[in-house]
Formats: C-alpha cells, sequence, structure tokens
C-alpha cells in the first residue's frame, strides 16, 4: 500500500513539473521576486537618489507672437503701428478647479479693471447696447452657429429640441434668454454649476461685470487644452491698474501681468476699409492659416479684414518657440530649445494720406449739400412724382431718422430725467402703441379678412413687421414649397390679409410653435393660432423696432413736432447749440425746426451718415494712369477700427451693425450699382472694334429707338441731337445712338438679329477694361456683371450691369493710358524691421483684347467734349487741368433718386490720374462730377486739405443731368 501511494506521488509531481501550471507559477514568482527586490531598491537603497532626481516632468513647447510689421502710406506716414503696453493674464495650472473657483478671482479682478476704466476682451460675442439691451454682435451666420454649438454643447443638428432640462435649443435664440443661459451654464451668478441641480443659489452681480466674467470664462472654455499657457484678460493697462492688481494678488492666484503689443490705427476713419484690424483668431481663420503656417494656435491675435488679414503671414513674422520640462507644480525646470521672434515685415501702400482724407470729407461735404438741396418743410406725396430726380425729402423723413438711425435713445424718453419733450414724446409713444397694439389683437384675433392691399400705410407697416419678425425669428422658415403654395403667393401680392395667411400657416404647420405657445399645448389650430396671437403682440411690442415704427407715424402725423425731436437731440448732448436755438425751438413753429435742421447738416454737426438718407453713402478711387497705382480709394462712410483691435468692442460694434448707412461696407469695393451712360464708352469700342460705326459714322436722333418692339427714350426727346458721330454721341449721351449701335451689333452676317452675338460682343469690349473680373485690390471686393439681357439696352448702361466703384476706375484707367489693363494692387513695397528693401509690388498688365489706338483717340475725343462742350462744361470750367469725362445716371426705383456716377481722368492731352465717383440715389451725375471737379482741384493743389477741413457742406451746381 506504502509503496502504491508513492507511485502515485511520484506520478504526481512527475506531471506537475512537466505541467504548464508548474513554469507559470515559476515565472510569477520570478516577476513577483523582481518586483519585491525594485520597491526594496527604490525605497529603502535609493530613495534620497530618486527622489532628487525622479520629480515627474511635463513636455511643453510654447510661442511667442513676433512684433508686426507697420503699415505705412506711399509716402512713408505711419497707419498702422504696435504700442508696448501691459496686460493681465489668467494661466491654468489647475490651483482652480472648479467654475465657481475661477469665478470668485474673476469677479473681483474684473470690478478692478472697471474701476479704473479698463475694458476686458472680447471673444463672446453678445454686447450691451446704448439702451442697455443684451444683443448678439456675431459677424455672420457661421459665426454664430459656432457660438450656439460651443454653449449648447451639441451639433447643429440637435438645434431647434430641447435638452435634458427642458431647454429648447433654439438655432436663433432670444438674446436675453440665450445671455442668461450661457451665464448658467458657467455659473456666473449661481453658487453651483449646471442646470437642473436643487441645491442652486444664486448671488447678485452687476450685468457688465457677468458679461466681462463670461467673456473671459468663454475664452478660458475655448482654451481648455491649452494648460499651463495664459490667455490674455484685459490689454493696454494703465500703470494705476497693475499696481492695484499686485496689491490684490493674494486673492487672484493664476492672474499675471505680461508686456503685450496692441495695434494702433492713424487715420482710422479714412483706412479701416483697408487696412483692416486685428483680433482673436477665430476657428475659420486658425483652419486656413494653420495650412501656410503650423505655429499658429488659439488665441492668437491675427489680421481680421484688410490688409492686415490679406498680408497676415507677411506682417505676423516668426513666432518665438520656447521649448521646456516643467514640474507637477507647474514650474520651469529646464529649457530644451529657445529661438527668439522675428518681428513681421513693414508694408508701403500706393494710397496716400492726405488724398483719402480730403477725399472723405468732400464726399461728406457734397452728400451733406445734396440733402440740404432736397429737404423741404412740406409733406412729399411720391405717387405724384414723375421724375425720380427730382423728387424732394419731407423734413418730417429726417426727424424720424434720427430715431430710426438711433441717433436719439429711444429708451433717454422714458427715463425719469428725460427732458420736458422727450417726455411728451414718450406718453404720445407709449398711448399709441398701446391703442396700435390692441387693435392688431383684435384683428387678427377675429381674423380680418381686410386684404393687406386695402389697408393704410401704417396698418401695411405693421403687418409686414410682424411677417418679417416671424422669420427673423425663425417661427417661419420659408422653403420651396411654402413658396409655391397659393396662400403664400396671394399673401406676397397682398390680396389676402395677415390673419388669413397666419391661420392658414399654423393649420398646415409653417409655424414652429415651440416659442410662442405655452408648455400646456393647443389641442385645436384655432386655440394654437390664437396663443400665437397673443404670444406674438406681446414679444414685437418690446421690440425697437416696432416701437420705431411707432414714432414714425406719430411723427408723420404732427402728433410729435420737429421741435420736440429738436429739443431731444439737445437735451441728450448730440448737437452744440445756443440759448437763441433752445428759445426758437420751443416757440412751436415748425420753421424754427426745419431752418435749426438746415443749418446743423450744412456744418456738418448732423452728417449724412447719421441722418441715413438718399443719399448717404458715396465712393471715390483715384488712379496714377501711368503706372495703375491706386492713389485713393475711398469710401464714405467710414468707421473707427481701433475699436476693433485685439478684441472688438461689442457695443461699438452693435452700433455699426444697426447703422443704415452700413458704415462696415466698402462701398469703393463691395457697393455694385449700375453703370448709366458710364458704360457708353464700352459700347462706343465695341461697335469701332467690330466694325458696325466709323468715327465718322453719323446716326441720325430720332428719339425713341423702337427697333424689335422697344421703346428706349432718349433724355433729349421730344427734341433730338440730329445726325451725330460717335464722339458727340459721347459728348451728348444720346440715348438712341448707342441703342443703334447695340442694334447694330447683334445683327449677324446675314442681318439677322442675334441677340447672344450681340451680348457677347459686348462682353467682349467690356473685358478689354477689366469690366469682367475683380480689379485684384488685396482687399474684400464684390464681383462685377456685365449684363446678360438685352444687347441693345445694356449697350446704354441699363440690362443688369452691375459694377463696383474701384472696378468703373481701372476700367476708365484704361481709357486714359491707350489701353493697357493693369491688375491694381494697393502695396507698393515690403520693408524688414530694419527698414531694408525686401520686395518691391511691380504693376502687372493684363492681357486683354488688343483696342485700336484709333478707336481710343476717338473716345478720347467724346469724352473730352463731354466737359467742354457738354452737360458738365461749367461744373469744370476754371478747373486747374483740362479734363475728360463721362457721366452716368443710372434709375433703380420710381421712389428712390437715381444713381450718379462719374469717370474722367486729366490732363487731357497727356492723361496722369483717372477717377471714378459713385452716388447710389446721388439724384443726379452732376453731383459725381462736382465731386470730381473738387478732388482733381485738391489733387492739383487749387485748394489745401486744411481749406477742404475747415469748410462744412459744399453747394451744388443745381444742374440736373439726364443721361
Amino acid at each position: 500500500m506504502f509503496n502504491e501511494l508513492l507511485e502515485i506521488l511520484e506520478y504526481g509531481l512527475k506531471k506537475f513539473l512537466t505541467s504548464r501550471i508548474f513554469v507559470v507559477g515559476i515565472l510569477f514568482c520570478a516577476m513577483f521576486g523582481s518586483l519585491v527586490y525594485k520597491l526594496y531598491s527604490l525605497q529603502i537603497v535609493n530613495s534620497s537618489y530618486y527622489q532628487n532626481n525622479y520629480i515627474q516632468k511635463t513636455r511643453k513647447t510654447t510661442y511667442h507672437q513676433a512684433a508686426r510689421g507697420n503699415i505705412y502710406d506711399r509716402n512713408g506716414k505711419v497707419l498702422a503701428y504696435n504700442e508696448l503696453t501691459y496686460s493681465v493674464t489668467f494661466t491654468d495650472t489647475g490651483k482652480l478647479p472648479t467654475g465657481f473657483d475661477k469665478n470668485e478671482v474673476l469677479i473681483p479682478l474684473v470690478e478692478i479693471l472697471f474701476e479704473h476704466g479698463e475694458t476686458v476682451r472680447t471673444s463672446f460675442p453678445m454686447a450691451f447696447d446704448e439702451d442697455g439691451n443684451i444683443v448678439f454682435t456675431t459677424r455672420s451666420a457661421g459665426e454664430k452657429s459656432v457660438l450656439l454649438q460651443n454653449i449648447y454643447g451639441v451639433s447643429r443638428d440637435k438645434f431647434n429640441t430641447e435638452d435634458r432640462y427642458g431647454n429648447y435649443l433654439s438655432s436663433s435664440p432670444d438674446p436675453t434668454w440665450f445671455y442668461n443661459y450661457s451665464l448658467h451654464k458657467f455659473g456666473i451668478g449661481y453658487n453651483s454649476k449646471g442646470f437642473g441641480t436643487d441645491k442652486e443659489t444664486t448671488y447678485e452681480i452687476d450685468p457688465e461685470v457677468a458679461l466681462a466674467v463670461l467673456n473671459i470664462r468663454y475664452t478660458m472654455y475655448l482654451h481648455s487644452y491649452m494648460k499651463y499657457e495664459s490667455i490674455d484678460i484685459a490689454d493696454n493697462l494703465k500703470m494705476e491698474t497693475l499696481t492695484d492688481i499686485l496689491e490684490h494678488e493674494n486673492i487672484l492666484p493664476e492672474i499675471g501681468i505680461e508686456e503685450q503689443t496692441v495695434r494702433i490705427y492713424n487715420d482710422a476713419l479714412y483706412f479701416a476699409h483697408i487696412i483692416g484690424y486685428t483680433g482673436i483668431a477665430s476657428e475659420a481663420d486658425l483652419e486656413a492659416l494653420t495650412e501656410e503656417n503650423d505655429t499658429y494656435q488659439s488665441g492668437d491675435i491675427v489680421g481680421r479684414a484688410g490688409i492686415e488679414q490679406r498680408l497676415e503671414l507677411t506682417l505676423a513674422g516668426q513666432k518665438g518657440v520656447d521649448t521646456y520640462f516643467l514640474d507637477s507644480e507647474g514650474r520651469i525646470l529646464e529649457v530644451t530649445e529657445h529661438k527668439d521672434a522675428v518681428a513681421g515685415d513693414n508694408i508701403y501702400l500706393t494710397l496716400d494720406a492726405d488724398m483719402m482724407i480730403g477725399i472723405y470729407h468732400i464726399l461728406e461735404q457734397k452728400l451733406a449739400a445734396i440733402l440740404v438741396s432736397r429737404l423741404v418743410n412740406m409733406d412729399v406725396n411720391l405717387d405724384d412724382v414723375q421724375d425720380s430726380s427730382k423728387i424732394m425729402v419731407p423734413i418730417k423723413d429726417a426727424y424720424f431718422q434720427l430715431i430710426n438711425n438711433n441717433v436719439l435713445s429711444m429708451a433717454q424718453f422714458a427715463r425719469p430725467d428725460a427732458s420736458g419733450s422727450e417726455q411728451t414724446m414718450y406718453s404720445y409713444f407709449s398711448g399709441r402703441l398701446l391703442n396700435v397694439t390692441t387693435e392688431l389683437s383684435s384683428q387678427m384675433a377675429n381674423h380680418d379678412t381686410t386684404p393687406f392691399i386695402n389697408l393704410g400705410e401704417a396698418q401695411q407697416d405693421y403687418y409686414d413687421y410682424l411677417f418679417d419678425y416671424l422669420i427673423d425669428e425663425q417661427y417661419l422658415i420659408v422653403n420651396d414649397e411654402i413658396r409655391s403654395d397659393q396662400i403664400y403667393q396671394d399673401w406676397q401680392k397682398g390680396a389676402i390679409s395677415f390673419s388669413t395667411f397666419l391661420s392658414y400657416a399654423v393649420s398646415d404647420n409653417w409655424i414652429t410653435t415651440s416659442g410662442l405657445t405655452s408648455e400646456s399645448g393647443y389641442s385645436t389650430a384655432e386655440e394654437t393660432y390664437q396663443m400665437i396671437v397673443t404670444k406674438l403682440m406681446e414679444e414685437v411690442k418690446e421690440t425697437t423696432g416696432f416701437g420705431k415704427l411707432i414714432y414714425k407715424y406719430l411723427i408723420k402725423e404732427g402728433s410729435i413736432t420737429g421741435n420736440q425731436v429738436c429739443l431731444a437731440l439737445i437735451a441728450q448732448g448730440k448737437v452744440p447749440h445756443s440759448d437763441e436755438d433752445v428759445a426758437l425751438l420751443s416757440s412751436g413753429s415748425s420753421e424754427a425746426a426745419y431752418q435749426f435742421m438746415i443749418r446743423k447738416i450744412s456744418s456738418l454737426e448732423i452728417t449724412p451718415q447719421q441722418l441715413a438718407l438718399d443719399p448717404c453713402t458715396a465712393a471715390c478711387t483715384l488712379i496714377d494712369v501711368r503706372t495703375g497705382e491706386p492713389i485713393a480709394i475711398v469710401s464714405y462712410p467710414g468707421y473707427d477700427n481701433n475699436y476693433f483691435s485685439g478684441s472688438v468692442n461689442g457695443a461699438y460694434y452693435n452700433k455699426l451693425l444697426n447703422d443704415l448707412s452700413n458704415p462696415l461696407y466698402n462701398n469703393a469695393t463691395q457697393t455694385r450699382t449700375a453703370p448709366g451712360s458710364t458704360f457708353k464708352p464700352v459700347t462706343a469700342t465695341a461697335g469701332l472694334q467690330e466694325g458696325v460705326v466709323d468715327a465718322y459714322t453719323t446716326i441720325e436722333d430720332k428719339g425713341i429707338f423702337t427697333e424689335l418692339g422697344l421703346k428706349l427714350r432718349c433724355w433729349a426727346y421730344p427734341y433730338s441731337h440730329g445726325a451725330i458721330n460717335v464722339s458727340e454721341a459721347l459728348r451728348d449721351s444720346c440715348n438712341y445712338y448707342f441703342s443703334e449701335v447695340g442694334y447694330r451689333l447683334s445683327l449677324n452676317s446675314e442681318g439677322n438679329y442675334n441677340e447672344p452675338l450681340g451680348l457677347s460682343r459686348i462682353l467682349k469690349w467690356a473685358s478689354a477694361y477689366g469690366l469682367n473680373e475683380v480689379s485684384g485690390v488685396e482687399i474684400t471686393e464684390i464681383a462685377p456683371h456685365v449684363s446678360d439681357y438685352g444687347p441693345v439696352a445694356s449697350s446704354i448702361g441699363q440690362g443688369t450691369h452691375a459694377f463696383a466703384n474701384v472696378q468703373l476706375a481701372r476700367y476708365v484707367t484704361t481709357v486714359a493710358n491707350m489701353g493697357t489693363l493693369y491688375r491694381l494692387s494697393i502695396v507698393k513695397q515690403r520693408t524688414d524691421s530694419a527698414g531694408n528693401v525686401v520686395e518691391v509690388y511691380e504693376p502687372q498688365v493684363e492681357e486683354h483684347e488688343e483696342i485700336m489706338y484709333s478707336t481710343l483717340n476717338t473716345i478720347h475725343q467724346g469724352m473730352r467734349m463731354v466737359v467742354s462742350e457738354g452737360s458738365v462744361k461749367s461744373i469744370f470750367d476754371g478747373c486747374p487741368v483740362s479734363v475728360a469725362g463721362k457721366t452716368g445716371t443710372a434709375e433703380e426705383s420710381s421712389k428712390r433718386g437715381p444713381h450718379a456716377l462719374f469717370i474722367g481722368f486729366a490732363p487731357y492731352e497727356s492723361p496722369e490720374v483717372a477717377l471714378a465717383v459713385t452716388v447710389p440715389f446721388g439724384y443726379s451725375s452732376s453731383h459725381a462730377a462736382e465731386i470730381a471737379r473738387e478732388v482733381l482741384d485738391y489733387y492739383y493743389g487749387a485748394i489745401s486739405l486744411e481749406q477742404i477741413l475747415a469748410q462744412g457742406a459744399s453747394d451744388t451746381s443745381g444742374i440736373t443731368i439726364n443721361d
């Protein structure tokens, strides 16, 4: 028995020793022994060595922006430069782990900054307007969409749904709601973060402080992946601010002071559209820039518009680089790489700063003069006006525009300290607002069926506002299916009432009711309709836009007088005044108010930009004919890009966005107008080059061109220009002559009319002058459009032609220099930071269909005759140089004045400069010609910049040119 047991044990042992379990067991024992030895070595034998030499390290690479290059005008006058300053920063090292902890530091910091008048950098695109209302300051729909995604924390396809706390994530949220939602997200004003938390408590915080903290927290959110790297909170700090922050550093952990540079712009009003501005890089900016340079990071200051953006890589220089190791406390242990930053290159423009300034003021003065000549102290019925160039503007429109364009603050009218005139105005307003909203509510609730077209003007405006409000707030999203619906089409034609339209829209589920109806919901379409009517009126009566409509009709009917509006101007400090002004206005005489406005507009104490009446915008481009270099590209009105430097001043940006004169648009490069008769030299070129006429061909002006069933009237009808050649036709701007040329251009070899042939010939020779493409300037420019409809009408500047001012200037430059088409550039040269020339930008000549010398000579003669014999002879009499030019008048609407244009060059015998002037809704091309005359006087020294700056609204000739 015992031997058998031994044999069994021996066999089992052999099996165990040869099994995989034994091998694995041995391996585990070895590993365990090794681990025990290693721990013993680390903790006992070599503990002091490892403690001193193996502290946890983090490798970090940081980049330092280089000094940005300066921008100069052609004469070396500095336009954009950097100023050394100090900024306050936040660096997240983990000492403030929660949002509440961060807010506890940021709130006292912001209070210190505000106490010293500092401005917090803006990255969260919302601001308080002048009336204290929170508004969005996003610059595009895409930028707003990114903001919503970041705050909601969902992708775009989740918009217009509810989150888990029941918050409706609208794609077009109410600004106040979204602002409060954002504060809640970051726990600003709350003692805990997160929606739906039972333990949430709130605390009071000043609204401006809360918005500033929100900006900082939003910036932190965007930089959350960049631990240990500082973000700027405020720039250009005063020394007393620095001292105050340093004195409170014990309660401001993670807050530091760093040296920075801030971008300063000289002559900002005149150059903002050209130079642009710098700002915090957006996601779109980074995506584009990192393709060229991978050192760009979120939070970098980059060019956001104009030359600053176009030449970003040149101006920005090369970043400095530091690579180092940090310990777990964020302390630098070792620097392994250091490379100094290389300053950006300087840019010299072709533009002349003094010319830009002088021309800007010439434009403003002429616009003011046109307004003064058009304003009348009486009502005007536009239905009685047969000729749009003779439209007069009732002074009541100017009174209303002071409110409509936010020169006067509506909120001020309602304040306890408002003046007597303001209180009276507000009393009328509040009573009328109640009456109007009550009446509209009743009409809609009772399904009023009066067709829109049968309503009075005021009622139509109110219902138009309601319809636009539904669309703007995205309660109604109009798609192709809706557009094709008969009810929608009837509404667009005014054949049905707004109530009928709205009721149908509700029943057919066109209206998104989430933001309009209550949570309880309504079971029938009628109940839903009635609730929408109630909520819609509650909402719109609180909007500024609807309030402005109320003021419009109170002023129009005389319930609010011009005297009260002018006294409100004085009370709000908008214009200088005398005691005599106040006494005259207080007398109640309408003539006193009218004369007060005329004086203030004439002295430019009230500007065309502020009134935003027709005309309130203009542009002028001046080009060196010999080199193709732009000397001036001027847009009126302008703006101050210093408010956008580094970070956008939200209130100022919102003011510009709501300015009805659209100061953010470059009227020289972004506003297209029909060219009118300034296109006739192109038609002359096409006719001469294609051989349908020659320099001596005469055509009898028969008054009305009737071929093809057309009825194109020559402006001289019922009189006639007689039998004239092409140069004389340019002199007289004869519509009949150029209609005949357009017709002949459209005849094929068999003598049959061929519209595509005519259009292709016009396009061919318009392209020879560069009118088929952008001019080439290094700033945002809208594409031109050569007419693609009706070659005969297109030949006299009608059809669908549309060109920007700078494109017309390039065209007339090509005429002046006998056919050399330059690709325009406003960059003259580039130098390094030491002033050494790195690159000179040579003018580029573009290939095109060659224009014969004889053709251009004939056109020169005609354009000279326009000035020496034609409609603008009296305007250019006494000009220091001989001028050749062409006027143009283009009607866009029978209810508004025609566009006024002039193109020309000088001296006629040996051209040096060419220019184009455009005045949208400027009534008569004589006004554009008057501007051109003053610009040439200035350029050739007949008037100085000092003289221009000292004068008010210039006179108008009173000439009306019908071309």
